[in-house]
């Protein structure tokens, strides 16, 4: 297929650096084609709930609060 790009969500979760690493891992997926989505809706969850979410701290990527 011409012009296909995998679609990818990256679910957040857990303590601040977590989220980081996995926003990182997105973007090297964006790096080499994939179109990544970042889902926020579980950051700042689990053992290392820091009430910290990386979506509010200006970094490239489309960010989303599942909804319903």
């Amino acid at each position: 297929m011409i012009g296909f790009r995998p679609r990818t969500i990256v679910h957040l979760s857990e303590g601040f650096g977590n989220q980081l690493f996995q926003w990182a891992a997105g973007q090297f997926l964006e790096g080499i084609g994939h179109s990544v989505l970042y889902d926020v809706s579980m950051a700042g969850r689990g053992f290392t709930n820091h009430g910290h979410s990386i979506a509010e701290r200006g970094l490239p990527g489309r960010f989303r609060e599942r909804t319903g």
